[in-house]
């Protein structure tokens, strides 16, 4: 497996590609900032990269912006597997990792484990599993996600037949009505 690519003209193109976003003029800090996280990983191309671990790594909501528009630009396109624990991304993190997770075809795998996701956080995933149809293994466990976030994943799970391993361990459990 091919881990992230941070030199050479793929990064570049991802950099590109995020600085055409509306608003990015006010954001070049917080876009700079984020390639240089990433750049801390030995790799060679990002446009054939398998696996990303972005782990314990500071990323916050607005790092989760910048990466869903990477996504949706297509410059993740053999992306396999996204590690992502121990950001603590929040509910506004998820809702963009979400929104760029509904029409990926080819991530099979995501830990979002220790991010504080919570309710609302959950019903976003939730969202994306309801029409995601290649991430097999998902990892949300210690997110604090309960009450109408654990519910929303539970229908979704009812409505995906792909994803088959689902850990969540120590959110606590939904209100029952």
């Amino acid at each position: 497996m091919r881990a992230l690519a941070t030199s050479g003209h793929q990064l570049h193109a991802a950099v590109q590609h995020v600085l055409k976003m509306p608003g990015t003029k006010k954001r070049v800090k917080e876009i700079n900032a984020f390639f240089r996280k990433i750049r801390k990983q030995k790799e060679d191309r990002l446009d054939r990269i398998t696996v990303l671990q972005l782990k314990k790594m500071r990323l916050n909501s607005k790092d989760c912006n910048i990466l869903a528009h990477i996504f949706v630009g297509g410059h993740f396109a053999f992306l396999k597997v996204l590690g992502m624990c121990g950001n603590s991304i929040g509910s506004v993190g998820t809702r963009e990792i979400s929104g760029a997770l509904r029409d990926n075809r080819v991530l099979s795998s995501m830990d979002l484990s220790y991010n504080k996701l919570g309710a609302e956080g959950g019903m976003a995933i939730a969202g994306a599993l309801h029409v995601n149809r290649a991430l097999t293994s998902l990892d949300l466990h210690v997110n604090s996600i309960r009450g109408d976030g654990a519910k929303a994943i539970g229908d979704a799970l009812c409505v995906n037949r792909v994803l088959t391993e689902v850990r969540a361990l120590l959110n606590l459990r939904p209100t029952l009505t």
